[in-house]
């Protein structure tokens, strides 16, 4: 992971918002903690799939995507980062695979 990562309201909020079993909620607490223990896995471009909401990725600085696998309680889980124009990356989903 990119040595410069940022957790803000906003990213903790979007991480919320990506999950949808209740359970599941509390990983976001422990961010920090599942993206210091984690491994890249590929980046991608962002993509103009669709035209608003490119724009405003656009606009928030949004430049490409990191994704990184983990764990959290013995849960494989999917990081979905941002990597902004300033360099740095943020945090913007959390997928579980649950056997």
């Amino acid at each position: 992971m990119n040595d410069l990562a940022i957790f803000s309201r906003s990213n903790i909020e979007s991480l919320v918002k990506h999950i949808s079993n209740v359970n599941d909620k509390e990983a976001v607490r422990d961010i920090e903690k599942i993206i210091s223990n984690s491994k890249f896995t590929e980046s991608r471009a962002l993509e103009n799939k669709d035209p608003k909401n490119y724009g405003a990725k656009v606009a928030r600085g949004v430049e490409s995507y990191n994704y990184y696998q983990s764990k959290w309680n013995d849960i494989d889980v999917e990081i979905n980062m941002e990597v902004m124009k300033n360099g740095y990356e943020q945090p913007y989903a959390i997928l579980f695979n649950k056997k």
